[in-house]
């Protein structure tokens, strides 16, 4: 008998059999990768709507009472009004306690942002500049608040969010100068 026996075609045709297993195998596996990318970036396109809209709700529901203490505490434009509120916040315990509202509406805001429970590019957009303005104006007596009351952590969530805001500007305007 010249050529293939029995045994040999049964192990050929196994080792065929078992490679197309293989093969249907590894395409199953990477279509199974394909979909879990996919469901990853649904996932986290659903998460980037859900942070929007909890953003823009959150600005909505709170733009009265920001007005209400922009009104009682400046933003630091004006640098005589933001000296006559620093000096009187050391002495006035009312004052005081003004200020501290109005920077910690700007905390509870950083905490949402730095948490990425909120959006940071709508935040950015709609306060970005009264933020960095604010915590710009307010640092030096935010930092000597943190020694008198030995808080370090005083305000610190509003202090990232205000460098991380400018962060992404100064990126922006130095990827427009040309380079």
């Amino acid at each position: 008998m010249n050529g293939i026996s029995i045994p040999d075609a049964i192990g050929a045709g196994g080792l065929i059999v078992g490679l197309a297993t293989l093969a249907l195998f590894v395409v199953q596996v990477q279509l199974l990768r394909r979909e879990l990318r996919r469901a990853e970036q649904t996932f986290a396109d659903e998460q980037a709507s859900v942070r929007s809209r909890a953003t823009l709700e959150f600005i909505t529901t709170t733009m009265e009472r920001r007005h209400v203490l922009l009104s009682e505490v400046p933003e630091g434009t004006d640098v005589e009004e933001l000296a006559q509120i620093l000096g009187e916040v050391e002495s006035d315990q009312a004052r005081r306690r003004t200020l501290h509202r109005y920077i910690s509406f700007y905390e509870s805001l950083s905490v949402g942002v730095n948490t990425e429970a909120l959006d940071i590019e709508i935040v950015d957009r709609a306060w970005g500049s009264s933020i960095i303005r604010t915590f710009a104006s307010y640092a030096p007596y935010i930092r000597a608040r943190r020694v008198v009351i030995n808080q370090p952590t005083l305000f610190v969530e509003l202090e990232q969010l205000a460098a991380n805001l400018q962060r992404r500007r100064d990126a922006v305007s130095h990827s427009g100068d040309g380079a």
